[in-house]
Parts: C-alpha cells; structure tokens; sequence
C-alpha cells in the first residue's frame, strides 16, 4: 500500500492541497540546518573579528553599536529567531509611527556583504526612514533623512533599485513639505523622482507634475515646458489632476514672460471645468503688466476686470494687493490707483463707481465680460484713463495715505512713494505724515540705497522748514538756504523730491534723531540739534528721549540730568513714561556703589520721584499704559540699593496709587535682600556675595520674619472668618503690600523707636511729592 502525504494551505473555498515527501523534506531540513550552522559560525567570527579590530575601534560608540546591531540581527535571522530588542530604540523611536499605515520602512541590500562603512551608512538611512515615517513633519528627520539618502547613493551601487516603494513614498513625503525651513524643496524632489524613474518606478499623475514643476524651478525651463506640452498634446493627464496641470502651464508661461499664451492656457481651463478658480488670471495679469506695452496694460486690466466679476464678493484683500502691486511695478500708478479704489468700495452700497462700472460704460457693452478672453477691438476702445476716476469724496489726501499707509505696512516701501508722486500729479499735496512714514520705513529696511533716498528726502523737509521760518520773518522772497545731510550727490532721488516737499516736523527731526544714534553719527545729531532750533520748532518727549538713551548708553548720566532739567523746565517739553524708564536706568547705575563713586550731579531717589509725581497729573491713559513691572521693579531696586528702607516702603504704596501696580515674588527678592545687605560685612561697597555664608544666613534671617508675618497674618485673618487661601487676586495683592510694608516697617523701626519710624516715614512721603497719596496718607495714619 501507497501512502501519500499531503499538505493544506488556505481557507474556505480558496485551501489548496500540494503533495509533500517527508523523508525528503528532512534531508533536505538537515541541510539546511548545516548551511545555517555554517553561515551563524561566519557572522559570529565576524562579529569577533570587528570587536578586535581596528576599523570598529576607530568608530564612534553609536556607529559600533549600530553596526553591532546589524551582525546580530542577521545571526538572529539566520539562526530563525527575532532579533534582539534595543529597548532603548523602541522607548525612543518607535516604529509603531510607520507601521500605522501597514508597513515599516526598511531596505535590505541583497547582493552580497558589504564593507563596514558601507554597512553603517545603510543603518543610518534605515533609521532616518522610520524617523522620517513617524514624523514626517519633523525638520530634523527630513534633513537627516536626505542626509543619509544621499551619502548611500554615493557608497552603495545597488541601492536605488533595492528602494521599496514604501521607502520611496516616505522620502517624496518627507521632502514635499513647502516652508520657509525647506529652501531645498525643488532640488530634492526632482532628485528623487529622476531617481525613481532611473529604478523604472512608474510615477502617479501627482509626482510627474511635481516634476515638471521642480525642473522648471531648477533651471530647465525648456525641458519643463516642452514635457508638459508634450503631456497636454498626448492627453496624459487624469481626470484628477487636470486644474494643476494646466494652472502649472498658466503660471509657466507667465514667468517666461509669454502672457498670450498663458492667457491661452487658462482660457482651456476656464472653458472646460465648471468652477475653476477665476484667480488663474492672477499671473496672467502679472506678465502682461512685465511687458511694459500699452497693449499689455489693457490686457491686463481687462482681465482684472473678469476676475472681479467672477469672484464677485469672494475677491478678497490679498487679490487687491497683488494686482495693485502689479500695477505699481510696472509704472501704472493710475491703474493701480484704481484697483485700490475698488478695494476701498467693495461691501459698500455704492453703486456705478468700480472698475466693472467705469469698464462697461466705456465699452457700452456690459455682457461681454462673460467671455474669457477680450477681443482687440474691445481694448482700442478702453480708455484707461477714465477708468482710474476717483469718486469725488476719495480725491483727497486721507484716501491716498490710507493707500500709503497700506503698502508700507505690506513692506513696499518703494510703491508708496509712488503714490506721493501720483498725489502731485492729481493736485493733493501730501502732508509732512505722509513724507515721515515712508522716510521711517526706509531706514528700517537697513540697505543702503533705501537709507540714502530716506536721508535726502528728510534732509529736504529741513530745508524747506527753514526757508519757511525765512519766509515768515519777512526776509524776502523763497531764499536759497541748504542744509547740509550725510547724502551724496549721487543718490537716486524719486521724481517728488524735485518738487516743492511739505516742511520737517519735529517728527521729522525725531526719525533722523533715532537713526544718526543708532549709527553713533553723534555730528549729525549735533548738527540736527542746531537745525531744530533754527527751525523754531519745539521738540517733544520723543525727541528728547531718543537723546536721553543715547546719553545713557555712553554712561553720561549728568549729562543726561542736565539735558533733561533743561527740555523739560526750560524747553517746555512735557516728559512722559519713557522718559522716566530712562531716568530711573540711570539711577540704577547712579545709586550702584561699586559702579559709581561720585554722587554729584545726579539725584537722589526721592528726588527724581517727586519728580515723576509732578509729571504724572499731566499724563493721559495711553502714557499710564506704558509704565510697565520692569519698571516698577526698577524704581523699587534703585531704593533698595541706596538703602532707603522708608522710601521703598512709600514707593510702594505710591505706585499702587499711580499705576495700580503691586509687589510681587521678584519684588519681595529685591527687598529681602535689600535688608539682608544691612547686615553685610562689607560696609564699602554693600554689594552681597550670595555664595558667602553670612549673606546666605542673613537672607535666612529675613525670609523667616517674612513667614512668620505671613503666619501671623493669616491666623489674624481666619479670626475674622477671612481664608486667605481662597481670597481672590485683588485680596491677594493687598496682602502682598501689606507683608512687604509690615516687614520694612519693622526694619525702620529697629530698636524701638516707632514714633521716629513714622517720622521718617512721613518726611520720605513729602521728599518723593506723595504726602497726599491715598495709599500713602492711609498707611501714615495706621502706622501713628
């Protein structure tokens, strides 16, 4: 009798059946299990050979253990078990990310061993791969991951054609990230698709128009088009990709500077898929404005025309922007000028005064709008002159600086002057503002060139405000006075400075102030300072602080005193909250024993608080606004480092009346120690070494009455039914003062001389101006 043996493989309707011979199968087991042994017994010799050697040794720590790694999983795959677990792998970069989508990136090179270096520089790829998987979005993996790419495509043959598809989707993903950190977008993922198609990977419709696109955006523009020409003829392209194809072909033949064709491509676009985005049109518009042409200029506005009356109320803010500045680039300001003026309309009520109006009208023609593309004798009968009119309540100067405002705040600094000379061409004369916000602009761009235009055009207010102050004094007709700025001859100047330009204002002054100390061009500040007088124009708070921190970066602190008393007191200039941050920076140097010895010439702190005090009656909301904690925290350390305890303690109960600031943690810090210096050892300097034993034992001291008042406090309270842990945050900051003062209180009154504590107390209160404080007088009649 026959026996046959069969095995089963499969489920249900799809097992299948396959005769096996046993005696067979376990010889050839056997043999296999020899070849096995024989291979385990090669990698473990290898292993030895590589722990021993001086190839590993000459590796870091982290390419040994990775190359390690890699000998071990073959022994493991070679001897039929998992590999071992690097539980410090899985903890840190789990692979569960790539595996989410049913697979793990891997490559394994199949065709034969491979050099050391050659090895690690796969591991590497490898594990950049599952990284880039699990965080595609992630900067690092990215740049780690072409890293690799490239240095294995370098050193290993075989590799690209050794890349799962899996692999190659993970790299085109990881690459295809637009953002301003991916400067190389284009470039590698051209290379990597020039890759996949070498391997013979068959591109999906999305990665061969990314491909036309990078090798346009890389150089090989006429490769680029005559593939995507070639597509388009061949009708390659799916049903899913054909609005980014042929808006690729749209944007292509704008930038080569072929508008009619462009303008061709879009037409099919248009035409043919109901609801494409009419904004197709927008580079279009673009490269018919770069050709210069007064045809080209009539395309375009037409066109601007069809896109407003297809996007209708969708047409948003940036649209407007970008054809404006198409406009504008191109010369046509008046255009431009129109475009803004839509802008300014659209939502409104009005009616008959927008480009579609104005477009229709010229035409007599209304319905054709709804075709795609004009027809010449459409653009000979435009005029586009008349199509810029401004409704009458827009032809003024708030109108054009609004537009100016706008531009300079998109960074086109240059366009808004534009808008300056287009002011004069339609008889408005801009203001002073107008000159001053666009000179600002300019010396915030840093270049050269822009800073040359913007010193010529301040330095020419300045003379114009002189020959005005001449003019008015009666002494003759318009008079030939120049002013002498840092500008050359040779500076590029925009067709308005030829013109009469409004006069400086000190506004004007304060702009070229700020720079000039920005660039320490201290003569040109001097010799500004002269020309403000001539001018006889007061300066302001702005002006005179931009002067006060340029004193106070030189350390010239009397100088600063004197320059202040002098505007402030003599030069009518009312000082606000940031002329005050910068005196009380100064007193800080001023007050500090180890960075100043001389006293002379400066206030003291009380002294410059009664006279921030005086100034304050006088400030409004917005300069309440500007006081800010770090300088509450600064006038509070200013007393704590002249050693004023009594007026800390009333300047704290001032500036809760003043700004409705009050202590906290960093305040407390500055008072501990305040009152830990007095029991410093070096009576010199009294600056605390933190380090030093006694310091340390001195700041202990001082936290502990602090607690101790806390505790106190709060047993007094909850006797009144108070809980001070859930008090709310006015309660708590009422709280804080009251620790803080209580413990400087204390401090004052050492000894126990209370009376002389509240004496000294009320006279710091009439030295700093606050004897009237409510805060103040409310705490100087508890302490009695």
């Amino acid at each position: 009798m026959v026996v046959n043996h069969f095995a089963e493989t499969g489920v249900g309707g799809d097992r299948k059946r396959r005769r096996i011979n046993p005696e067979k199968d376990e010889l050839e087991m056997k043999a296999e299990a020899e070849k096995l042994k024989t291979r385990i017994g090669q990698l473990e010799e290898e292993l030895r050979r590589l722990r021993e050697g001086s190839i590993i040794s000459q590796l870091s720590e982290r390419d040994r253990d990775g190359l390690e790694k890699v000998i071990e999983e073959k022994l493991a795959n070679a001897a039929g078990q998992e590999p071992p677990v690097n539980t410090k792998q899985t903890a840190a970069e789990p692979f569960s990310g790539a595996r989410v989508h049913g697979y793990s990136p891997t490559i394994h090179i199949k065709c034969g061993p491979l050099q050391q270096k050659e090895q690690i520089y796969l591991d590497k790829f490898n594990e950049s791969l599952r990284e880039a998987a699990s965080k595609s979005a992630d900067l690092k993996a990215r740049k780690d991951l072409w890293r690799w790419y490239s240095l294995c495509k370098q050193n290993l043959p075989p590799f690209l054609h050794q890349i799962p598809q899996e692999a190659w989707d993970v790299l085109y993903n990881a690459q295809d990230r637009p953002s301003a950190s991916n400067p190389d977008r284009q470039a590698h993922l051209k290379t990597i698709l020039e890759d996949m198609a070498a391997t013979g990977r068959e591109l999906n419709g999305d990665q061969k128009i990314a491909y036309i696109e990078a090798q346009f955006l890389e150089g090989d523009k006429e490769k680029a088009i005559s593939q995507w020409e070639g597509d388009a003829k061949a009708n390659l392209v799916s049903e899913e990709f054909l609005e980014r194809f042929w808006s690729l072909g749209v944007r292509m033949f704008a930038s080569i500077g072929d508008p009619q064709r462009a303008q061709n491509t879009a037409h099919i676009l248009l035409n043919s898929r109901r609801g494409t985005d009419a904004r197709i049109w927008l580079p279009v518009i673009t490269a018919w404005n770069n050709t210069g042409e007064e045809s080209g200029f009539r395309s375009a506005w037409s066109l601007y025309v069809r896109l407003k009356d297809r996007l209708g109320s969708e047409m948003g803010m940036e649209d407007y922007d970008t054809i404006t500045m198409s406009f504008l680039t191109a010369g046509e300001k008046d255009l431009a000028l129109a475009v803004f003026r839509d802008m300014m309309l659209a939502g409104s009520s009005s009616e008959g005064e927008d480009s579609i109006s104005f477009y229709g009208r010229s035409l007599s023609l209304v319905a054709s709008l709804q075709s795609t593309s004009p027809d010449p004798l459409e653009l000979n009968n435009v005029s586009l002159q008349a199509l810029s009119i401004l409704p009458r309540r827009f032809q003024n100067k708030f109108f054009y600086g609004s537009w100016m405002k706008k531009l300079i705040g998109m960074g086109e600094v240059d366009s808004a002057a534009m808008v300056v000379e287009l002011m004069y061409e339609r008889g408005v004369d801009p203001d002073a503002r107008h000159l001053n916000g666009i000179i600002g602009a300019w010396l915030r761009t840093g270049r050269a060139e822009p800073r040359k235009k913007a010193e010529e055009m301040a330095w020419s207010m300045i003379e114009e405000r002189l020959d005005f102050v001449l003019r008015r004094r009666a002494l003759g007709s318009p008079s030939s006075t120049r002013v002498s700025g840092g500008v050359g001859d040779h500076t590029k100047l925009p067709k308005f400075l030829r013109r009469r330009v409004p006069p400086a204002t000190i506004e004007t002054f304060s702009i070229l102030v700020q720079h000039y100390l920005r660039r320490s061009k201290f003569d040109e500040v001097e010799k500004l300072s002269k020309y403000l007088q001539m001018a006889e124009i007061k300066p302001n708070s702005f002006f005179m602080n931009h002067f006060l921190y340029s004193l106070l970066r030189g350390h010239d602190r009397r100088e600063a005193w004197q320059m202040y008393t002098s505007m402030a007191h003599e030069g009518g200039v009312r000082p606000d909250v940031s002329t005050f941050i910068c005196l009380w920076d100064c007193m800080k140097v001023h007050v500090d024993k180890l960075k100043n010895r001389r006293k002379e010439g400066f206030p003291q702190p009380r002294e410059l608080f009664r006279e921030m005090a005086t100034w304050y009656s006088k400030w409004s909301a917005r300069d309440y606004d500007e006081a800010s904690k770090e300088m509450y925290d600064q006038i509070i350390r200013c007393f704590s480092l002249s050693g004023d305890q009594a007026g800390t303690l009333i300047a704290l109960h001032a500036l809760r009346d003043m700004f409705g600031m009050y202590p906290d943690q960093d305040t407390v810090r500055i008072i501990v120690l305040q009152i830990a210096r007095l029991g410093s050892q070096n009576t010199r300097s009294r600056r605390l070494n933190l380090s030093d034993s006694n310091t340390k034992a001195n700041v202990a001291k001082v936290t502990n009455v602090l607690e101790k008042l806390t505790q106190r406090r709060s047993a007094a309270l909850e006797k009144q039914g108070i809980q001070p842990d859930h008090s709310n945050l006015a309660m708590k900051e009422e709280e804080n003062l009251w620790l803080v003062s209580e413990l400087l209180r204390i401090v004052i009154a050492r000894g126990g001389r209370a009376a002389e504590a509240a004496e000294n107390m009320r006279k710091a209160a009439i030295n700093m101006g606050v004897e009237d404080s409510r805060s103040v007088s409310e705490y100087l009649n508890s302490v009695v």
